[in-house]
């Protein structure tokens, strides 16, 4: 997770509806620097807990997707020239100098390539989720959520502890979810 700065501390009120269709209101706080310290504890304790329960590495996932015939060369093929494509685009665009119509078809062409290679690795990611570190990042993002959200008021917190979160049944979890999952991922994009 990226390190947590003061000046860059964000906080967004989500507003979402429970099972009965009451209005909840929710402030979703940017992990503090002890948050992450926990967090990472949280992680360490999974990732030992999903290897010793027989989770693949990562870095295994290769092999066992094209054991089982799910990744085969033709798709590691086009992975690799999807991924030169888009290295190429992206130094294109940097080194500059071009003309700005020139610089938006190779903007637009970037995006297809990017649209292109995420469909191609969607089935990947599903089984990236069984793997122990996908565990573990899982178990650490869900511990987040449940540190970084609060009640209306701002310091009351949603859920009493990991557990509770995970166990809830209401959609408004999955709108705090999303909500840090933007802080915490997308917060260079803005």
């Amino acid at each position: 997770f990226p390190s947590h700065d003061k000046d860059q501390a964000k906080v967004e009120t989500v507003k979402a509806k429970d099972l009965a269709g009451n209005e909840v209101v929710m402030v979703v706080k940017s992990p503090s620097p002890k948050n992450l310290r926990d967090a990472q504890v949280v992680y360490n304790k999974a990732l030992r807990t999903a290897l010793e329960s027989g989770a693949i590495l990562r870095r295994k996932l290769n092999d066992f997707l094209t054991e089982q015939k799910v990744w085969d060369s033709d798709k590691e093929n086009s992975y690799q020239k999807i991924l030169k494509e888009i290295s190429t685009h992206e130094d294109m665009l940097k080194a500059g100098g071009i003309a700005l119509k020139k610089a938006k078809d190779i903007a637009l062409e970037l995006r297809d390539l990017r649209l292109k290679l995420r469909e191609l690795l969607a089935e990947r990611q599903v089984y990236d989720a069984t793997t122990a570190e996908g565990q573990a990042d899982n178990t650490q993002f869900n511990f987040l959520v449940s540190v970084c959200t609060f009640k209306e008021d701002g310091s009351t917190l949603m859920w009493s502890n990991v557990d509770e979160y995970d166990n809830s049944r209401e959609t408004y979890a999955a709108d705090a979810a999303s909500a840090l999952a933007k802080m915490i991922y997308y917060r260079d994009w803005e």
